[in-house]
């Protein structure tokens, strides 16, 4: 559920649109800057068949942004390449990607705020006759981007979106400009390869190999795949149409260079010229347009270095959450939901390499010389995607396409060998040489490393590739591709069983739904203990839904059926009455049985899970009886209450001081304790040694040495999970059906919510089990949405929340009361007032005793991590929902811009 910060699960949906994940890629890419200086770095060998050389260059591009576009479809990540290697090839070549993937895209980094660096320095110095040196411009770019990426990915890659819409627009004009101006420019001269810098094919294909440098992240928006809103949707098309856009960006400047410098002696001219595209700008539009060109520039360096530190940081919090690197990397903040501690630490590495690079040779060599190890792993990584999307989809025959899955990629794979091949021939100089020594050195070592983890410690490196927050393993992928199933079926009637149902009809599936319930009718059990026992609900006033409910909404209900056993390899589920059915989805919602105590007699004590102990209790619990309630927590306490309320005489028995002190906090569970006392109730700190039974009652033998007589003895002690089926049924178990954070278990097609089931951390882990309403509730509705394959709505993310009712007073907390927190008083008197936890300046928890308007607001504090001052906070004379006001209006405001 929602905290304020998370280690190592999915970073949180930011509901980013097409534009702002297109524009990622394309201010990754830095349109103007590439023109500038990357695509400048090609005109040696490519002469004035630029323009066909860039053409090329984007072909190539775009085949790479199909092929990842196509995996984008499936796999939705924060790893982007990484993510989408690691599924197609494995965990071998995924974990060779990651390393590979983060080393040189963390260098891009410097490399961006260098070229940032000199073309400020440049601006200023020509308008303002300043020179600060390109230090102080590279450390205030860094400042700036730490500032921007702090306040969010959303503020972050909006600012890319204007950022690199005013590039493009400033370039665009200007190249539209010298074209018209030209007379209609260089005509077909620019796309005839004998225009290469010697005539010859050698040359272009040199010039293609730059080309590709400018080209370089447009697959960056896969990054954004845990952040988009419908990834599947937004990553997929971005990923091509950034190379598209870009690619016709780039030929439209690209061939205004070439009509306005002229196709004869194009080279010598170009390179003459200090800056050519001032030059242009001057003679065609005068001292304004030169002024437009270094805005322009601005606005590209320092959107390209703002994207490179958001793929980064998302590639970083990949590898930590994959513990391919430390833990804190993948430390989400609560507050923008980013990943804080992985954008400092490569905002801090650029800042050391950068300064150290950039001051041993010239800013411009340093920045060569770290685009030439982005390109050429890159090239690498963009090949490695292609042989992911044949492996990937190969073993996918209901989705497989010859063309999107065979032909595409073998023809990008094809066309990206021979920019490989002219990286190395001949050899760069130094610092270049060291890149290129860089990038198979880091290939040879991370694929040893991966072969020898595969081999000793396989545990790890299938642990390294957790690249989502709620990983799809291989069988969970093949069963998906068949399609939606036309049929579910579910185990269980409770609250997460019957939410399923209802989920399922309400979001559109139109297959059949059946739900096996155990027991005659399908209630709701809170009240059980509560105002059933009271005599104030009836057996009918708990039923979750009418027959006719059921029947309107098309779901046949088989009620008192026993299941002995499920095949989930058959999708079969059998009955005990002897039939099968057909189940290609189902979900166990099996709940448990109430846990007897483990002590001889034990048996003599009564518990209440369903609507029939409820009723032999209740007529049980006559005025004068003596009761004896093991147990403080929810259920006993509960029971406690209610025995009190029909005039019993009632003894809780507790082995520890302030049950539930763990969960709300020791003033909460203190006070909720005591209210046992103030109404005759005798709590009794002990265990329970044995219950003896006698001719009329028992005696409940405790550790003191001390004994009580009852008439009645009830027990509160917690529940047996009721994963037999899927033990049976061999699937994984622990203390609970193992489920990832979509509820899928270990069986593809099988889902568990409920009490039955135990989420399972980052590694692999069952963490421990809600056993709430509420938790129920929202466990139906993650299943009913992956069983459908929809996004899951907002309300999932809520805080956990969950009451309990006893004389007359209602107990409720929301988040986590976590004991290390710093817990804050709401309210002086005893019978109305809230506790809240603090970490730092935010609220992760709150616990109160009648005051179900400040936990309302309250939660929203802790839903939208909006920073409280503790002094405020205590104040009862500050109404609470001004603590949150301020805050929401922003939000309002903000979603209210958006939409226009």
């Amino acid at each position: 559920m929602s905290e304020p910060d998370t280690d190592g699960g999915a970073l949180k949906s930011q509901g980013l649109g097409l534009m702002a994940v297109l524009f990622q890629s394309i201010a990754f890419m830095g349109p103007a800057a590439a023109v500038a200086f990357a695509l400048g770095i090609a005109i040696p060998s490519a002469g004035a068949a630029l323009p066909l050389a860039v053409c090329l260059a984007a072909v190539t591009c775009v085949l790479v942004g199909i092929c990842i576009g196509q995996l984008a479809k499936h796999v939705t990540s924060a790893g982007g390449i990484y993510a989408f290697v690691s599924v197609g090839m494995g965990e071998r070549v995924g974990f060779v990607a990651g390393w590979l993937l983060t080393i040189f895209t963390a260098l891009w980094v410097p490399g961006a705020a260098i070229l940032f660096a000199v073309v400020t320095q440049n601006a200023v110095g020509h308008y303002f006759d300043v020179d600060w040196g390109w230090e102080i411009w590279f450390l205030i770019d860094l400042m700036v981007l730490i500032l921007m990426n702090l306040k969010g990915v959303r503020i972050s890659t909006y600012a890319g979106v204007v950022l690199g819409l005013l590039e493009m627009v400033i370039f665009a004009a200007l190249a539209t400009v010298v074209i018209v101006r030209s007379h209609g420019g260089a005509g077909l001269g620019a796309f005839t390869p004998r225009n290469s810098a010697d005539g010859e094919i050698r040359s272009l294909l040199i010039g293609v190999v730059f080309a590709v440098f400018a080209f370089i992240g447009f697959e960056s928006s896969a990054a954004l795949g845990e952040e988009a809103a419908d990834p599947r949707r937004t990553v997929a098309k971005a990923s091509w149409t950034a190379a598209l856009v870009v690619g016709g960006f780039f030929m439209l400047c690209s061939y205004a260079l070439v009509s306005g410098f002229g196709v004869h002696g194009f080279v010598d001219s170009v390179t003459a010229s200090p800056d050519p595209w001032a030059d242009l700008a001057h003679t065609d539009v005068g001292s304004f347009g030169t002024l437009l060109v270094f805005l322009a520039l601005l606005n590209s360096t320092l959107a390209v270095s703002n994207a490179a530190v958001v793929g980064t940081t998302r590639v970083l919090f990949t590898m930590a959450r994959g513990r391919m690197l430390p833990k804190p990397l993948a430390r989400v903040s609560g507050r923008a939901g980013t990943p804080d501690t992985a954008m400092l630490a490569s905002v801090g590495c650029a800042a050391a390499v950068g300064l150290a690079v950039g001051r041993a040779y010239q800013p411009l060599v340093a920045f060569a010389a770290f685009g030439t190890a982005l390109t050429i792993s890159y090239v690498v990584l963009y090949i490695l995607v292609c042989c992911s999307v044949i492996r990937y989809f190969r073993s996918r025959r209901a989705e497989f396409s010859r063309g999107l899955h065979l032909v595409v990629p073998v023809v990008a794979i094809v066309l990206f060998v021979f920019p490989l091949y002219y990286l190395y021939v001949p050899l760069p100089e130094a610092p270049g040489l060291y890149s290129a020594i860089a990038v198979p050195a880091v290939i040879v070592v991370s694929a040893v490393a991966a072969q020898t983890l595969h081999s000793r410690r396989p545990d790890l490196i299938a642990r390294s590739q957790n690249v989502f927050g709620d990983r799809m393993p291989e069988h969970w992928e093949a069963y998906r591709a068949d399609g939606l199933p036309d049929a579910v079926v579910v185990i269980g009637g409770g609250t997460a069983g019957f939410t399923v149902c209802a989920t399922l009809r309400s979001i559109g599936f139109t297959g059949a739904v059946t739900l096996i319930e155990r027991e005659p009718t399908v209630h709701d059990r809170p009240p059980l203990t509560k105002e059933f026992l009271l005599g104030r609900l009836s057996a009918q006033d708990l039923t979750l839904q009418s027959p006719q409910w059921f029947v309107d909404h098309d779901i046949t209900v088989l009620r008192s059926a026993e299941v002995v056993s499920v095949d989930p390899q058959s999708a079969a589920v059998h009955l005990a009455d002897g039939s099968t059915l057909n189940a290609p989805a189902l979900v166990l919602a099996t709940g448990g049985t109430a846990r007897t105590l483990p002590v001889p007699g034990g048996g003599h004590a009564r518990t209440v899970r369903t609507l029939a102990d409820a009723e032999r209790i209740r007529g049980l619990l006559v005025p004068g009886a003596a009761v004896v309630v093991v147990g403080g927590g929810l259920i006993g306490a509960e029971l406690a209450s209610s025995a009190e309320s029909l005039g019993c005489d009632v003894t809780l028995v507790e082995p520890v001081d302030v049950p539930m002190e763990r969960a709300w906090g020791p003033v909460v569970a203190g006070r909720a304790h005591a209210e046992h006392g103030r109404h005759g109730v005798r709590a009794v700190r002990a265990g329970v040694e044995s219950i003896v039974a006698r001719s009329q009652g028992y005696v409940v033998h405790l550790s003191d040495g001390t004994s009580l007589v009852a008439d009645v003895v009830l027990a509160g002690v917690g529940l047996v999970v009721g994963d037999q089926l899927a033990r049976r049924a061999g699937i994984d178990v622990r203390d609970g059906v193992l489920v990832d954070v979509r509820r899928r278990t270990s069986a593809a097609g099988v889902w568990a919510v409920g009490d039955v089931c135990r989420v399972a951390d980052a590694d692999g882990l069952p963490q421990a089990s809600a056993e709430h309403w509420e938790a129920a509730q929202t466990d139906g509705i993650i299943a009913a949405h992956d069983i459908m394959r929809l996004d899951l709505p907002a309300s999932v993310s809520r805080a956990p929340w969950f009451w309990s009712d006893r004389y007359g007073q209602r107990v409720e907390v929301a988040g986590r009361m976590d004991p290390d927190a710093l817990h804050i008083r709401r309210g002086v008197s005893d019978m109305s007032f809230s506790v809240f936890a603090l970490d730092g300046a935010r609220c992760v928890g709150v616990a109160a005793i009648n005051d179900p308007r400040t936990v309302r607001f309250a939660r929203r504090l802790i839903d939208q991590h909006i920073p409280v001052d503790p002094t405020r906070l205590a104040d009862p004379d500050v109404p609470i929902e001004d603590l949150v006001r301020r805050r929401a209006s922003a939000g309002k405001h903000l979603r209210s811009k958006e939409r226009q």
